[in-house]
C-alpha cells in the first residue's frame, strides 16, 4: 500500500470510529439529566448523531436553549370568581414537561426557581405568580446577572419578600426598611452565608469555623438600596410618584422621592483582608449613584462579581441536574466556565449548564461504574415515568395531584427555603440528599401507589402492549425491555432476580389464548411496578 493510501485508509478509518452517536443506554442517561426524562424516540434522536458522544450533547444543548420557551397561559377566572386558581397551570406546567420540545430550558428553569424562590403559599393567585415563572424559563438562556436584575424586579417576588413599597424611613428614624428581600438575595439567591472556596468547600478560620460571608450591617444597608419601588402603573409609561395598585404583570418601577439617598453598606465584589485576623472582608459604602435603578445596578453588579456567587450556584445546580454529592473538582470545572465562559462572559448560564452535562463526572456512568446519584424530586419522577411510558397527557391532567402527595406541591413551595434544602444530608450519613428531606414511608407509599394506577388502573391509559408481546414470549425479553425504557440499561442482578421470581409466580389459568394472554399482562404489570418503584429507578445514576 502507498502512503497516500494509508493514510486515506486511515482518516476514512478515523472518521468512521467517529460517526456514531452515544450508545442507546448512554443517551438514556444524559436525558435523565437533560430533560424531564428520555423517551424512545428521544433516545433515537441522539444515536442518530453522526458524531462524537460529546459534540453530541453539546449539539443537543445548544439546539434546546435556542427552542422559545413552552407557554403557561394564563388561567380563566372561575364564575364569579377573581382569583385564577393554579390548577390549570400545573396542568400546563406538565403537559409542557411531558410533551414539550424545549425540555432542557425547563429543567433549568425549575432548578433556577428553586433557588430563586416564590410560592403560592403566599402569591395566591396563579395569574400573579405566571410571570415569575415565565422569566426563569426566558432567562435559563441567558446570563445569571439578568436574571438576577428581572427576578429582583419581578412584582410576585416584590410582594413574597415584601420589597414592593419598601420606602425609605424619615431622617431621625429608629425605625428601617424591610430587610426580608435584602437577606434572602445574600443568603440563599446569591452568594450564601459563608465564604466559600471556589470548589465549593468551605473556608475556615484559625480555629476551623466557617467565616461569615456578610454581616447585619450589610443586610441593613442592602434593606436601603432596595427601597423606593412600587408596582408598574396601570397605564404604561405614566411615571409614579406614590404607591401603585397590585400589578404583577410588568416589572416594579422606581419611585424616586421614596428612595434612599444616603450612602449603603453593601456586600462588594473585591475582598479586603481584616487587618486583625487576615480573613477577606467583602463589605463596601455605596454612594448615591443618581437614581433608585442605578443604586439598585450597582449593588446588584457588585453581588454578581462576588467570588462567593459562582460556587454557591453552581454547585446547587449541579444537585438539581446531576448529582447530590459533586466532587469539589467538578465544582471547580463548572465554576471556571461561569467566571468565564469560551468568549470570556461570566455567568453564562446555557455555557454553565453544558459544563455541568458534559463533565466527565457526570458522563462517568455512560460508559462505566456512575459516580453520580440523585433521588428523584416528586415531579421529575412524575414526569420521567409519564414520558417513558408514552402517557398520552393534555392540558387537563392531574398529575400535578401526585407529586403534591409525594411531598412536592408544584408552585407551592412551604418557605423560601424551597421543598428541600441542598445542605441536607441522609440520616445516618454524611452524604448530601436534599430530596429525601421530602422522602417518608407516606411520600414512599405515594409513589408506589402512582406507579400502582399507571400500570393496572385505567386512568392514564397506558398501552402495555409492548410490554405484554415481550412478556408472553419469555421474561429475559420482558426484562430488557423495560431495562432499555426505565433503567438505561443498568438493571442490577437482584432486581433481575425480582422480577424473574414474580413471573414465575404469575402462570396461566390455562392453556386458551384468553388465559395465555391474561396472564402476560398481569407479568408485565408486575414487572413494570418492580422497576418504577425500585431504587434504581427513583435514583438517578
Amino acid at each position: 500500500m502507498t502512503k497516500s493510501l494509508f493514510l486515506l485508509s486511515f482518516v476514512a478509518a478515523a472518521a468512521g470510529l467517529q460517526a456514531q452517536g452515544p450508545s442507546s443506554a448512554a443517551a438514556a442517561r444524559f436525558l435523565g439529566q437533560a430533560s424531564w426524562g428520555p423517551t424512545a424516540a428521544s433516545v433515537a434522536a441522539l444515536q442518530s448523531s453522526k458524531l462524537d458522544p460529546t459534540t453530541t450533547y453539546k449539539n443537543y444543548i445548544a439546539a434546546q436553549f435556542a427552542i422559545a420557551p413552552s407557554a403557561i397561559p394564563d388561567v380563566a377566572l372561575p364564575t364569579g370568581s377573581t382569583v385564577a386558581p393554579f390548577g390549570p397551570a400545573q396542568a400546563s406546567f406538565f403537559n409542557n414537561a411531558v410533551n414539550g420540545p424545549d425540555q432542557l430550558r425547563q429543567r433549568v428553569a425549575f432548578a433556577l426557581g428553586q433557588i430563586w424562590v416564590v410560592s403560592g403559599v403566599k402569591i395566591n393567585d396563579a395569574n400573579q405568580f405566571l410571570p415569575y415563572y415565565r422569566l426563569l424559563l426566558e432567562d435559563a438562556s441567558g446570563n445569571f446577572q439578568k436574571l438576577m436584575t428581572d427576578i429582583t424586579l419581578n412584582p410576585a417576588m416584590g410582594h413574597y419578600l415584601d420589597m414592593v413599597n419598601n420606602d425609605k424611613v424619615p431622617l431621625n428614624s429608629t425605625n428601617s426598611p424591610n430587610e426580608n428581600y435584602a437577606r434572602e438575595i445574600l443568603q440563599l439567591f446569591t452568594v450564601g452565608t459563608v465564604q466559600l472556596n471556589e470548589d465549593g468547600t468551605e473556608k475556615k478560620d484559625k480555629t476551623g469555623a466557617p467565616i461569615p460571608m456578610y454581616s447585619q450591617d450589610v443586610i441593613e444597608g442592602l434593606a436601603h438600596v432596595f427601597t423606593g419601588w412600587t408596582y408598574a402603573p396601570a397605564k404604561p409609561g405614566t411615571v409614579s410618584t406614590k404607591h401603585n395598585p397590585a400589578n404583577y404583570a410588568y416589572p416594579m418601577v422606581p419611585v424616586e422621592s421614596l428612595h434612599d439617598t444616603g450612602g449603603k453598606l453593601i456586600l462588594s465584589a473585591t475582598g479586603i483582608p481584616d487587618p486583625t485576623t487576615g480573613e477577606m472582608v467583602y463589605t463596601k459604602s455605596l454612594l448615591y449613584q443618581g437614581s433608585a435603578e442605578k443604586d439598585l445596578a450597582a449593588a446588584l453588579t457588585e453581588i454578581f462579581n462576588n467570588p462567593n456567587l459562582p460556587p454557591f450556584i453552581c454547585k446547587q445546580l449541579i444537585q438539581h441536574l446531576v448529582t447530590s454529592n459533586p466532587t469539589p473538582a467538578y465544582v471547580q470545572r463548572v465554576v471556571n466556565v461561569f467566571k468565564k465562559n469560551a468568549k470570556g462572559v461570566r455567568g453564562d448560564i446555557p455555557s454553565v449548564v453544558e459544563a455541568i452535562l458534559t463533565d466527565t463526572e457526570a458522563r462517568a456512568g455512560d460508559t462505566g461504574t456512575s459516580l453520580t446519584s440523585k433521588l428523584q424530586e416528586p415531579v421529575l419522577y412524575v414526569a420521567g415515568l409519564a414520558r417513558a411510558l408514552n402517557i398520552k397527557v393534555t392540558d387537563t391532567n392531574n398529575l400535578a395531584s401526585y407529586a403534591s402527595g409525594m411531598g412536592q406541591n408544584l408552585f407551592f413551595p412551604p418557605t423560601v427555603f424551597n421543598y428541600f434544602l441542598p445542605s441536607y444530608q441522609i440520616p445516618g450519613t454524611t452524604q448530601l440528599g436534599p430530596e429525601f428531606q421530602i422522602y417518608s414511608p407516606a411520600t414512599a407509599q405515594v409513589r408506589a401507589n402512582f406507579a400502582n394506577t399507571l400500570f393496572y388502573a385505567t386512568t392514564f391509559g397506558t398501552d402495555l402492549t409492548a410490554y405484554e408481546t415481550a412478556a408472553a414470549k419469555d421474561v429475559t425479553t420482558l426484562e430488557n425491555l423495560i431495562d432499555s425504557t426505565l433503567l438505561h440499561g443498568s438493571m442490577s442482578a437482584g432486581l433481575k432476580s425480582a422480577v424473574e421470581t414474580t413471573y414465575a409466580a404469575i402462570t396461566p389459568t390455562g392453556t386458551t389464548a384468553a388465559a395465555l394472554a391474561t396472564a402476560a399482562k398481569e407479568r408485565a404489570q408486575a414487572a413494570l411496578y418492580l422497576a418504577a418503584v425500585s431504587p434504581e429507578y427513583q435514583v438517578q445514576k
